[in-house]
């Protein structure tokens, strides 16, 4: 039997073992908490003392240096891409020749970890597939991506010969690697600004003057092509250039000349195709051309007798191209790569004044479409209020004349009052309907269904729907039906009936034509009424657009029915278009209509 006390003593003794062994763990935990702060300190110093360097290639190569002795390495390499699809070492130390070190974007541990933006451990390199041999006894690897504001820079690789990196390095590396992206973000930055400070200002005299004279010249002018008249001038005279020229891409997709100074007649009505001699070139490819011996270029085009060298540049906006700016000289290399480039210089001030006038352009039609609009909303305030009054009155006059007249009215009468005012509710309720229609398409809440319709069943409801049907002949062809939105369909052909209804006299008949081939639907509608003035084809499919011509202001309508029938067909990748009816036995309007086959409805299994 134990001794009581001999037990406690044992456990006391096993309590001191626990707290020996926890406080050795927590110390030891402490220690690599404290040397992982300090390496990480020190490698941000090594950092900063890149950020600070005035040599970029010096920083870099002593960082990889210090960091090295820092992380026990006897590799360190700062790897970037030389934008042909491979990596080159931006920065090496313990590396035999790192200037012809090459490899692949996506070999080696540092091609991993560049593409994709992952880091790379590897403890033992022997069961590392990915590592590529670099200096004989390597034992373990580290790779983690250079990454700066979501783009991966490079990758930064430690090699060591005696200690072998975990994962537990990663909380020194990671931010490591973050650090060093800055800096060579840095370094990259203050390269460019010091390449672009001795590029302007060597040029920054030049155009100063240059720009002093365009800008003269657009105060003097009042339109585009005086103001480009009046620049190519101050251009030409002050470069001593004998001739140049100002040529503007137009919709037609031909070269036209705005401005031309000392040319003869022939170049001020110059066009030029895209591709089309060296204008053409330079228009078609947004890329400048210097030509020494005009007569040794395959893409001149001659124009003016006794030029031998020429200079040209594009006009671009952006990714647009506006034209060309272009000089010629009766002398044989009378152009330098310096006057290439003075000329883009001033091509890109012109593209500014080319702009101005576009975006002035722009305004002055925004003003007038937007006046344009509030006159048609205007009329068509005027239109509905009238449109929705007719029936009103009507209305209201029949049935106070069967309130006030109760007894003096016959069962006929009534019947026959009644079924007016049933008609001017179904008016009422037309022009309704196809307001909230409108306001419907123009939120987007108008939804598409696609089933198998049968042509004669199309027709007949919209048929059966006019109250004009007696005056309807019909003509069908082709296959018996397609797969469309028969909503749209419907409305479509049902508001150009009711349009060459109203439009042709009452006793006249109007034809609608269909056929279905493998194309789609095709519909015609045929009338006698005076047809469409010529120039209003297009905007008598605009909403509220009511025609002003004295055959047509007097019939009744909100507006909004052409509109609709377009805007349906644009909607399922169709079209409505309006012409002279020249067949015989019509002389108005023939409206025609395209559908294509739509889709057929999925079907569940």
């Amino acid at each position: 039997m134990v001794d009581p006390i001999a037990g406690v003593l044992i456990g006391a003794a096993a309590v001191a073992v626990l707290a020996g062994g926890w406080f050795l763990s927590r110390l030891a935990v402490r220690r690599a908490e404290k040397t992982l702060v300090d390496t990480m300190r020190a490698a941000s110093t090594i950092v900063s003392g890149g950020l600070a360097a005035c040599d970029p290639q010096a920083a870099l190569d002593g960082m990889t240096r210090s960091l090295a002795e820092l992380l026990e390495a006897q590799i360190c390499i700062i790897a970037l891409p030389t934008g042909e699809g491979r990596l080159y070492c931006g920065a090496a130390y313990g590396f035999q020749n790192p200037d012809l070190a090459f490899i692949g974007e996506a070999q080696g541990m540092c091609g991993a970890s560049f593409t994709t933006g992952e880091t790379v451990v590897a403890p033992d390199i022997a069961k590392e597939s990915r590592y590529v041999p670099t200096l004989d006894g390597v034992i373990s690897a580290a790779t983690v991506p250079l990454r700066y504001e979501g783009r991966v820079l490079g990758a930064f690789d430690v090699e060591s010969k005696t200690r072998r990196y975990t994962d537990r390095d990663l909380a020194v590396l990671v931010p490591l690697g973050d650090q060093i992206a800055a800096v060579i973000a840095n370094l990259r930055l203050r390269r460019e600004a010091e390449a672009r400070a001795t590029t302007e200002e060597k040029g920054r005299l030049e155009v100063e003057a240059i720009s002093t004279i365009v800008m003269a010249g657009v105060a003097a002018a009042t339109d585009l092509d005086s103001t480009l008249e009046s620049m190519v001038k101050e251009i030409a005279t002050t470069l001593n250039w004998p001739s140049m020229g100002v040529l503007l891409l137009h919709d037609d997709g031909v070269l036209h000349t705005h401005a031309a100074y000392g040319y003869e007649q022939e170049m001020v009505t110059l066009q030029a195709r895209l591709g089309q001699g060296i204008v053409g070139q330079v228009a078609a490819t947004g890329i400048g051309r210097r030509v020494n011996d005009v007569r040794l270029d395959c893409d001149y085009r001659a124009v003016v007798a006794g030029t031998r060298s020429e200079v040209c540049v594009p006009l671009r906006a952006g990714e647009r191209i506006l034209g060309v700016l272009n000089a010629e000289s009766p002398v044989r290399g009378a152009f330098s790569e310096d006057d290439l480039r003075l000329l883009q210089a001033l091509g890109d001030q012109m593209v500014v004044v080319l702009e101005h006038a576009r975006l002035a352009g722009l305004e002055k039609s925004a003003l007038e479409r937007l006046r344009d609009l509030d006159r048609l909303k205007d009329d068509f305030i005027a239109t509905v209020s009238h449109e929705l009054r007719t029936p009103l009155t009507s209305i209201k006059g029949f049935a106070q004349t069967m309130l006030s007249r109760e007894e003096m009215l016959s069962a006929e009468d009534r019947r026959s009052f009644l079924k007016a005012m049933t008609r001017q509710c179904d008016r009422l309720t037309s022009i309704v309907n196809r307001l909230l229609l409108v306001s419907q398409l123009e939120a987007g809440e108008v939804g598409s269904k696609n089933t198998y319709v049968p042509l004669k069943d199309l027709i007949r409801d919209v048929i059966e729907s006019s109250n004009d049907r007696e005056r309807l002949q019909v003509e069908i062809s082709g296959r018996p039906g397609l797969v469309c939105d028969l909503f749209r369909a419907h409305h479509i052909l049902r508001n150009l009936v009711e349009n060459a209804c109203k439009y042709s006299p009452a006793d006249s008949p109007v034809l609608v034509r269909a056929s279905i081939d493998d194309t789609g639907l095709t519909l015609e509608v045929f009338d006698n009424g005076p047809g469409i003035p010529d120039g209003s084809e297009s905007v008598i499919f605009d909403r509220f657009r009511r025609l002003t011509d004295s055959g047509t202001a007097r019939a009744s309508g909100t507006g909004l029915g052409l509109y609709i029938a377009r805007r349906f067909a644009h909607d399922v990748g169709g079209d409505v278009s309006v012409s002279r009816a020249s067949e015989n036995g019509w002389s108005g309007a023939r409206f025609a209509v395209w559908l294509p086959e739509g889709r057929r409805p999925q079907t569940a299994a």
